[in-house]
């Protein structure tokens, strides 16, 4: 029997985009499996995989939402499977191309604009045009890639528009109920039942969930640090600690802080750190987040980026952040 193993980003974008290939590999008949990956440990787990004795040559390898190392890709170039990475995110396209432009790999897609859900669609309805379960998924999808993006991106000026206002609402509710149900339940519910419409039980949880995120958001307390540049204006950004919600946590803190550049966002359970930045600050333009992660081993969007730490180097980066040992 065909075998497929997808790794995927943890985000909705990367859920979303893992749904749609599961439900293109399963009309194939695939035995699927499925790992979620951080920027922290995507090189481990596909590492890790290619090392197992569950390896096998005949299995499709299937990366979305997210992208390995140059040195983990050219590991996989050299094994003899059959591979697809799709993924949206700038550090990837600076990582994996020797020009910054073209990729070096011709299993990958790299595509910076696009969600990474809307990607595996497009890769998907290009492997079959013609299969009429897909048919279903094609308009929700497509209002996903709307609701999904903006927030993936976290592009502050986009999310003024009047598209993102009145897609807000349901953006937190998707989050919730991914937060609820976890990946395997909302894959499921998502192939079931496609539309971005929410039963009077899936309301109930939600706003249980939505008063747990706001209690949690507005307690998070704030360091605020300031990086000055020779004759250049002081900015000023923020260190802050939580262990769920750093997107929310960050709109919150933007809210009450404006003179806030960006902010890092340090979870000690995953040992991760995620980066926001203020789309309304007036230098906003003057810092790429993917290329302050990059610094740490990261990488993602301008607005909105990650990078991993471990026990044995986080009083480093805590030093490092608060002493502005990097640059902007």
């Amino acid at each position: 029997m065909s075998k497929v193993i997808i790794f995927h980003h943890t985000d909705l974008d990367g859920i979303v985009s893992n749904t749609v290939a599961y439900k293109y590999y399963h009309g194939l008949g695939y035995t699927i499996t499925s790992q979620s990956c951080g920027y922290h440990d995507i090189d481990e787990k596909v590492e890790e995989y290619l090392d197992s004795y569950r390896y096998d040559v005949e299995t499709t390898i299937f990366i979305c939402d997210i992208s390995v190392s140059r040195r983990v890709a050219e590991r996989l170039d050299s094994v003899p499977n059959s591979k697809v990475l799709l993924d949206h995110h700038q550090s990837a396209l600076e990582n994996l191309s020797s020009d910054g432009k073209n990729l070096d790999f011709d299993w990958m897609c790299v595509r910076e604009g696009d969600s990474a859900s809307l990607l595996v669609y497009n890769w998907v309805i290009g492997k079959c045009e013609n299969n009429e379960e897909l048919e279903g998924l094609k308009i929700n999808l497509l209002r996903y890639h709307e609701l999904v993006y903006l927030t993936d991106l976290w592009d502050s000026k986009g999310r003024t528009s009047q598209q993102y206002l009145d897609s807000q609402e349901k953006i937190d509710k998707l989050n919730c109920l991914l937060k609820d149900l976890g990946l395997c339940d909302f894959r499921a519910r998502f192939i079931m039942n496609p539309v971005v419409e929410f039963s009077d039980v899936e309301e109930a949880v939600i706003r249980t969930l939505t008063k747990i995120r706001d209690k949690h958001t507005k307690g998070v307390r704030v360091y605020r640090f300031q990086f000055k540049r020779e004759n250049e204006v002081p900015v000023y950004y923020g260190l802050a600690f939580s262990e769920k919600y750093p997107s929310e946590t960050a709109e919150y803190v933007f809210s009450r802080d404006k003179e806030l550049l960006f902010i890092f966002i340090i979870n000690m359970n995953r040992l991760s750190v995620s980066l926001r930045r203020n789309g309304f600050h007036k230098l906003e333009d003057s810092v790429d987040l993917s290329k302050v992660a990059g610094q740490f081993g990261g990488g993602g969007h301008p607005y909105a980026a990650g990078f991993p730490f471990t026990m044995k180097n986080y009083y480093g980066v805590i030093s490092s952040i608060a002493r502005s040992e990097f640059y902007i």
